[in-house]
């Protein structure tokens, strides 16, 4: 994995795969992680292990800052309270025309907010992938 300057990082949600993305808040952190297991293929008599990949796996976390009224803030919670599949997208860079953009049909499996904050608040989210993941480059426009 390389490593890239994020400062612009941005994350959108959708409620739906053709509905418009709504941008997290203020993102302060997140994390995506893929990963295949390793199955182990070695034969009997073989002098080296050998190993295949497995099924992709994907999973990944966010912070962000908030107004309590926030719309993203809304879709996270309804996805998490009724179970439901959201539409992540991931841009490392910030908008911009072929700069990466990262798909992932997702489900929030843990919703965390913290009142202290005077007006704003922040909420902490683990995600994990219930589909394909789609990288591909932004479009132009």
């Amino acid at each position: 994995m390389s490593d890239r300057l994020t400062k612009n990082a941005q994350i959108l949600i959708s409620a739906t795969a053709e509905g418009i993305p709504k941008e997290l808040d203020v993102l302060t952190k997140f994390t995506f992680d893929e990963s295949k297991k390793e199955i182990q293929t070695t034969k009997l008599n073989s002098k080296n292990h050998t190993y295949e990949t497995g099924i992709a796996d994907a999973k990944g976390s966010f912070e962000m800052t908030t107004d309590p009224d926030s719309e993203s803030g809304e879709i996270l919670e309804a996805a998490h309270a009724n179970d439901s599949v959201v539409y992540l997208i991931i841009r490392p860079e910030g908008t911009g025309a072929s700069k990466e953009q990262i798909k992932i049909p997702a489900k929030v499996s843990s919703h965390s907010t913290d009142y202290a904050l005077d007006d704003m608040i922040k909420v902490s989210c683990n995600f994990v992938a219930v589909g394909a993941v789609d990288r591909t480059a932004q479009p132009a426009g």
